[in-house]
This record gives structure tokens, sequence and C-alpha cells, in this order.
């Protein structure tokens, strides 16, 4: 057995490579050094199999490349805490929780937690970052009454202790809503309640609602990925998935050999975000993209990634992306190295405008796989949701005389998704559903 504290330890320790499938992974995380986490049962909590922590690592790397490193404390911690809160949504099926797969890092993978979950995955992301950040458990109370177990965060950035709750936002972050109403807000205290055993981090840092707005977690790479993702909804519906994609890699074409835009959507904005990006930009961008992903897999199936991994041997991945950028945009391969040939290889098998065309493919193939990932993970919800809850006097319930079996049931399901939406509880709803629950962990009581 592997024992760890977090999986930047890991990776530090070990190759990932060479770590067996089989092979038994402790990642305390923010359970270490907390004496009431010894008992039996968190060890299934803790533990993984060293092909899961292997999946759920692929997925951090997936979600680090979009922080750009010159952000701050304050931006790194709030764009992953809003693209955790987007992408992971709250499991409501108690009988899962005794597995206690909906309390620790898998739920990364299956996109499905509770309070515990989000928060030993917030703290491990924040480890990942060198950012100082506490799991804490606790109740939550309103009015004198006990509502339920709960988890939570407290970042300590700046010698400032910031309470955040990234199950409360989640729900919110997924309606497309962009406010935070748990990343330091002053309300917090009269709520959450921490267990007397859990280490005295107050006074507590308030943000206003202004300040936490004005903390900018915009960057190129994620504009980039909207545009694909946009554009290629889009016209998918209206020409099918193949011309979809080549609309997207014609639409990139476009705007860097002409500075043209248009082959973009409008759509939630797409173009625009484009459009405030130079295209020199967009082609350092693109090319950082394909040069870190070809880092993560070390394969050289073609020309270009022999190149690119030739330059990382020998210099590093900054080298690399400098060599296939001042390809592409000057012409110039010098900045490969010649060491097995790598250099001479390029120049004989790849131009510069196939290998700008090649990286955008590429890309553009990788958003794609990730949009539908993501449909199959939500239709997988949607339908454990919908057999778990459908029974035949809520068929009936929906009032479709005179249209077909299968109209009627798309209205039974869409009405299903807008009672789901208004369950996602946020901090408002505690007050009028006092006899929920929030967050529970039944194994911990």
């Amino acid at each position: 057995m592997i024992v760890v504290k977090n999986t930047k330890e890991l990776e530090e320790r070990y190759s990932l490579q060479d770590i067996p499938d089989d092979e038994i992974v402790m990642v305390l995380g923010g359970l270490a050094n907390k004496s009431k986490y010894n008992k039996e049962r968190y060890k299934t909590r803790t533990t993984y199999t060293g092909r899961t922590i292997k999946q759920i690592i692929s997925e951090m790397k997936q979600i680090e490349s979009t922080i750009p490193e010159s952000w701050s404390e304050l931006q790194k911690a709030k764009k992953i805490y809003e693209i955790l809160g987007k992408r992971i949504e709250y499991n409501y099926n108690e009988q899962e929780y005794d597995t206690q797969q909906s309390s620790n890092l898998t739920i990364l993978n299956s996109r499905r937690g509770i309070c515990a979950g989000y928060s030993l995955l917030y703290k491990e992301m924040m480890d990942r970052q060198g950012i100082e950040c506490e799991y804490v458990r606790g109740d939550v109370i309103s009015n004198g009454r006990l509502l339920g177990r709960h988890a939570w965060n407290v970042l300590l950035i700046n010698n400032q202790a910031i309470p955040v709750d990234l199950t409360w936002d989640s729900g919110e972050l997924q309606k497309g809503k962009t406010q935070l109403s748990n990343f330091g807000n002053e309300g917090f205290k009269q709520l959450h309640y921490q267990d007397k055993d859990e280490p005295n981090l107050e006074p507590y840092t308030y943000l206003t609602p202004e300040e936490v707005q004005a903390i900018d977690t915009t960057s190129n790479k994620e504009t980039i990925k909207h545009a694909i993702e946009q554009t290629y909804i889009k016209f998918e519906v209206m020409e099918g998935s193949q011309k979809a994609k080549e609309r997207v890699k014609r639409a990139f074409e476009k705007y860097i050999q002409r500075d043209e835009s248009n082959g973009f959507t409008r759509n939630e904005d797409a173009r625009s975000g484009i459009e405030n990006i130079p295209a020199s930009k967009i082609v350092k961008e693109l090319v950082a993209d394909y040069v870190e992903n070809v880092s993560q897999s070390s394969n050289q199936d073609n020309v270009l990634d022999f190149a690119i991994l030739q330059n990382m041997y020998k210099y590093d991945q900054e080298q690399a992306i400098f060599a296939v950028n001042t390809y592409i945009m000057k012409s110039d391969a010098g900045g490969f190295t010649r060491q097995n040939n790598a250099r001479d290889y390029m120049q004989d098998n790849m131009t510069p405008q196939q290998t700008m065309d090649f990286i955008i493919s590429n890309i553009v193939e990788r958003e794609v796989q990730e949009i539908e990932r993501n449909r199959q993970l939500g239709a997988q919800i949607m339908g454990q949701s919908i057999k778990s809850s459908f029974s035949s006097s809520e068929f009936e319930a929906v009032q479709t005389p005179k249209k077909s079996i299968i109209q009627k049931a798309l209205d039974w399901i869409r009405k299903r998704i807008r009672t789901n939406e208004k369950n996602l509880l946020t901090p408002s709803d505690i007050h009028s559903q006092k006899n929920k629950e929030i967050s529970i962990e039944e194994q911990e009581k």
C-alpha cells in the first residue's frame, strides 16, 4: 500500500506510469492528522486503486491546465471553485452514501458528490496549487435548530482566513449564475458551526459581493474552449457532428490567417470573446495546450509529438512551446533540437501550415470528445434520477389528452427537470426548508 498526504506528494514520490492499476493508494487529504477520522469506515474514503487515482489526477491536470501560472492565489482559488461547482452535481441518493464514493475524490470522475466530497476535493486541488486550505466539519444551525451535519473549507491566503462553501454554490453555478454567494460571504458564521475539535481559524475575513466579482478568473484558454464548444453545438444541430467540427476548424483558420471572426457563433458571446484575443495569442494558446497534452501522454505518434518530446528531454516544456510557435509564426525551425534528428524530421515532413492545422484539428477533436462525455454523464445521471423517482401516478398526472404517448413522456421529463432544478439547495432555501438535512453524512452521526 502507498500512503501519501495528497496527490501532489504522490506525483513527487512516484512515477504514475509505474504504479500498478491494482495497487492500493491511500490519499489522506483533508482527513490527515485528525483523530476523529481514524475509524475503519474512513479508510474507504481515502483509499483508491492505482487505476482510479491516476484517472482522478488526469482530470485534475485538465482543470489545472486552464489556470495561468501568473494568477494570484485568490484568482486560482476562485477559478477552481467555479470549475468544480459547475462540473459536479449534488448526489441526493442517500443509498449511495455508505460506499463513501460521494465523499471522496472519485466525485471528480462520477460528477456527483455530497458536502464531504466537494470539500475534500477542493482542499486537494488547493494543495496541488500550493494554496493553504482547511477541510472543516460541523453543523448547519438556523434559528437554534440543527439542520444537519456538513463540511466546508477555509482558505488561508495572505494571512487571511476566508470561509467558503462549494456545496452550496454548486447548484447556482450549474444554473449559469456567476455571483458566488458562499465564497467569503459575511453571513457564513450565522449558519456554519464547526466541531470543537476543528482548528480555530477565526477571525474570518469576509468579502463583499463586489469584491468577489472583481476577482478576474477569465483566461484566454477558457475563452477559446468556450468558442469551440458554442460553435460546435450550434452547427452540430444544423449539420451534424463531422461538419460542425470542420466549421470550428475553419473558424480558427480564418481568424488566424485573415483576422476574420465570423466563423465563430455569437451564441453566449463566443465570438466577442475570441475577438478580444489577438490571432498571435490564439496560436500561442493552442500550441501551449497541445504541448501540455503531449507532455502528459508522452506519446510519439507523429513527427510533431516526437519533435516536442525531444525538445522537452533536452530543455523543458517552455522551450518546446517556443519552438513550435516560432515554426508556425516565422517558418523558422531553429528552435527545435537536432537531437535524434528532430529538427530535420519536422522540416522534411510538416510545413508550418500543416503543423498549425494539425494542432487545431487535434484540439477540436479533444474538446468535442469532452462535450460528448459530459452529455453521456448527464444522460446517466438523468436516467438514474428518472428511474428512481418514476411512478405511474406521476406519469398520469401530466395532462396531455390530445398528445401522443411519446410527447406525454417528454412533458413528464421536462416537468421532472424543472422540479430537480428547484430542489437544488441554496442558503436562501434553508429558512423555508428547515426540515431538510443539508449535505448530510449519515455515517458520521
